[in-house]
């Protein structure tokens, strides 16, 4: 957990780096994932970018990252959505 805005960026910045991969022809074929799972992770990346507005040094502790709703996606990523 995150105590500084620079921490979260950090967090929030390799949640982004873990799910590039996911834009590979290659790995979107192994997952067999749709256009409605690339919409999905597309929707999942805009809100880790977004995740920072609002949070300052004083509340980034109580900040949370998004979590993918497409369950083969955050199989890969291993975060548990349930």
């Amino acid at each position: 957990m995150a105590n500084t805005l620079d921490e979260f960026r950090s967090e929030r910045n390799a949640a982004l780096q873990a799910s590039d991969c996911l834009y590979l022809s290659d790995v979107q074929q192994k997952l067999e994932l749709d256009e409605g799972s690339i919409a999905t992770l597309d929707i999942y990346r805009q809100e880790l970018r977004d995740a920072t507005t609002g949070v300052t040094d004083d509340n980034a502790s109580d900040a949370v990252l998004p979590k993918p709703v497409d369950p083969q996606i955050a199989a890969f990523l291993k975060i548990d959505i349930s």
